[in-house]
């Protein structure tokens, strides 16, 4: 598929082509009559040739002409829709240090890193490291705030679950999975969280397949206890679970076997409603603050009212799977990160894109974003870096 670089050069050989037939034409009836007959036929030559080498130009490119045509627009369009949605840039990472696995504190103006090196990052919204979190030589593959942003919620490479306490930076082992672990969520204020891992993937197995058997269990966080199980197939590096603010249930994804989004009940784990069950299926899903709406990503967005299980609407713009989601903490603005290189703000009310942010690359996958606590500032984290922290556009109602 031609790029619209492609089309440009191309415009401009075709005009170059057509302006030097223009000006052999003009050579030509400027001729002298008294010019002898032979500079004529010379000049007529050379516009036969131009002619012949327009036409062969014309049936090469002929059956792509169009296509080119739909790119170039569609690129200029895109260009100036980044340019009137640009968010502005209060801070960006090297890539050098951090990974894409990142989450805003609900509590404070900080966030919580996956570092390259196997820790936890905690840093301000400018991106100063206000602490570093290690456990021993063990990897953190997954971490969450919990909802009062006190404590931390980790899970291992080892397939150990952690709990940090983030005032004093004390730890503490609460359970242990036989294999990695890569997704956690607390569920809600009852002290019982979720985790998730890949099925057959043993601890000191090879890296993770890009899909994989999931397994997953809501279990007591003071003595280990699990309470139920669920099982998916899904991709590990995706937003695949989430859970109800309110307590009473949590979404998860199952993309192959069974595609949908599939709501649990929180006291037996029993399924009480599958939403986008069809071809398309989901990629990510997020759950509102008031645990009314569910928001999942595919190449569109979909919003779901959780009661009544039917589509409130859809977001539109992507041009890729959309793999992270994140509600503001007054509900009213959504943040998406899609493999099409950037993050989107949306007006949740009416559907309106009203911010982004643009990453390198053209299929840059961003696997992490989220609002600051105070919902000012947006963090978006892309695969091979960068993480960004922008201001929450002034049109969304946050100054």
């Amino acid at each position: 598929m031609k790029t619209p670089i492609h089309t440009f050069i191309l415009r401009a050989l075709l005009a170059a082509c057509i302006t030097l037939v223009a000006c052999t034409r003009v050579a030509a009836a400027d001729a002298s009559p008294q010019e002898p007959s032979s500079a004529l036929l010379r000049l007529q030559d050379q516009l036969d040739q131009q002619s012949k080498r327009i036409d062969r130009l014309y049936r090469a490119l002929g059956p792509q002409l169009e296509e080119m045509e739909q790119q170039a627009a569609a690129f200029e369009k895109q260009q100036r829709e980044d340019k009137a949605l640009v968010m502005e840039r209060v801070w960006e990472s090297g890539g050098e240090e951090f990974t894409d696995r990142a989450e805003c504190s609900p509590a404070d103006q900080s966030f919580a890193v996956l570092a390259k090196d196997g820790g936890v990052r905690i840093c301000d919204m400018k991106g100063k490291i206000l602490r570093m979190l290690r456990y021993g030589a063990d990897s953190i593959r997954a971490v969450t705030y919990s909802p009062d942003g006190s404590r931390l919620l980790a899970g291992t490479a080892a397939g150990k679950v952690l709990v940090w306490e983030l005032k004093s930076g004390a730890e503490r082992e609460v359970a242990q999975r036989p294999y990695k672990i890569d997704r956690v969520a607390w569920l809600g204020k009852t002290g019982r969280a979720l985790v998730c891992s890949a099925i057959g993937e043993q601890v000191k197995g090879p890296e993770p397949e890009e899909l994989s058997d999931v397994q997953g269990d809501l279990f007591e966080i003071e003595n280990g206890k699990t309470l139920w199980q669920f099982t998916g197939w899904q991709h590990l590096d995706y937003q695949n679970l989430a859970a109800a603010p309110n307590s009473e249930w949590v979404a998860v994804l199952k993309i192959l076997k069974g595609r949908g989004v599939y709501l649990l009940d929180a006291r037996t784990g029993k399924t009480t409603a599958s939403l986008l069950k069809d071809a398309s299926g989901g990629l990510s899903v997020a759950v509102s603050p008031d645990s009314q709406q569910v928001a999942i990503g595919n190449p569109g967005i979909y919003l779901w009212d959780a009661k009544r299980r039917e589509i409130l609407r859809h977001l539109e713009g992507h041009q890729n799977w959309v793999v992270a989601l994140a509600f503001s903490a007054d509900g009213r603005l959504l943040i998406s990160g899609s493999g099409d290189s950037t993050a989107r703000v949306w007006d949740v009310k009416n559907g309106t894109e009203v911010g982004r942010i643009r990453f390198p690359g053209g299929s840059t996958y961003v696997h992490s974003v989220g609002f600051s606590c105070d919902g000012k500032r947006v963090l978006a984290a892309a695969e091979g870096g960068p993480l960004i922290i922008a201001r929450t556009p002034p049109m969304a109602g946050t100054p």
